[in-house]
């Protein structure tokens, strides 16, 4: 029976630790292989040029979860469908890059990851990774036999990358890389992680964090509100949520998705335009993310009740009376 949130057992190991330094020069890359084969997740490993392959994975083991803190200079790893098919995982793997570069190279589509980010992905999904040099990342493996009702498998099939840290991290996440960083040190704080995964993933635990789902979507909306292209899905991504989880999220504050992307559009507008800036309507309406000026001028009329050349006008009227 798979384990239940809460109950792993047994404890975590202590870190094992792997190094590729340990090994003559020639036998680094095969040695690499050897051990992620072994520890983590099946794959080939390839340089194309620089130094010989300098690269540390430290293991700690929490029943069924695996993590790894891994630090290398630059290469790339594969795992093609023969592998796949020779060793399925059956996992999520949940990649948080803490330093340097990564790229994620699956179906046709490339993602990159930078310090401060983390990718959800299927481990069983053919995929190339390319490293800068000094590349750190966390790495976790969760089989899909753990948590059947984990929320984080269906994000696997997205691909879905997702901040950790900054302005417009997403909550959870912070969360759980935080989590993950303290146990290497502390071994007893893996013993939540399942709990933690399948709860702050959950519709149900999201209600219970709305105020900081909301928080994280409105500071990512407040950074790219000039974005024509700013949506509802790529919001709830950001944070973490499904577009209906954002949008209950609004809802319960008396307010939806767009409605609150093209209020804080207008009021961006209207700063500008009560500043005193010169730069024509049109131009105003693409800096605020306005994709159509007629649609920003009607929509800036309903909102204060008067056109943006009028509005313009008239504050330049009362500053020169």
């Amino acid at each position: 029976m798979a384990p239940q949130p809460g109950t792993l057992e047994p404890s975590p190991t202590a870190p094992e630790i792997f190094r590729t330094a340990d090994l003559p020069a020639p036998d680094r890359v095969r040695g690499w292989e050897l051990h992620n084969a072994e520890a983590l997740i099946g794959l080939a490993c390839r340089q194309l040029d620089g130094p010989a392959l300098d690269a540390t994975e430290q293991v700690v083991v929490a029943a069924d979860l695996h993590l790894a803190r891994v630090t290398a200079n630059g290469h790339f790893t594969e795992r093609d469908a023969r592998m796949v098919r020779r060793t399925p995982q059956e996992a999520t793997v949940v990649f948080c890059a803490i330093a340097g570069e990564s790229v994620y190279y699956s179906d046709g589509a490339m993602r990159s990851l930078r310090p401060g980010e983390l990718l959800v992905v299927d481990a069983d999904r053919p995929c190339v990774r390319g490293f800068s040099a000094g590349f750190e990342e966390i790495v976790l493996t969760v089989p899909r036999a753990v948590g059947d009702s984990i929320a984080l498998h269906r994000t696997a099939d997205q691909a879905r990358v997702l901040p950790f840290r900054g302005r417009s991290a997403t909550p959870w996440a912070t969360t759980l890389v935080g989590r993950l960083r303290a146990s290497f040190s502390d071994h007893g704080v893996a013993d939540g992680l399942l709990d933690l995964l399948a709860g702050a993933t959950t519709p149900g635990a999201q209600s219970a964090s709305s105020d900081s789902h909301f928080a994280a979507a409105a500071s990512y909306v407040e950074a790219r509100v000039g974005d024509p292209a700013l949506s509802a899905t790529r919001i709830a991504a950001a944070v973490g949520l499904s577009p209906r989880q954002l949008s209950r999220v609004f809802a319960a504050r008396d307010l939806t998705v767009p409605g609150y992307v093209t209020s804080r559009r207008l009021q961006r507008a209207h700063r500008l335009l009560a500043a005193g800036s010169e730069r024509p309507v049109t131009e105003i309406a693409h800096t605020v993310g306005f994709a159509s000026p007629s649609r920003f001028a009607a929509a800036f009329r309903e909102l204060y009740g008067e056109s943006p050349s009028a509005f313009r006008a008239r504050v330049r009227a009362e500053r020169s009376a």
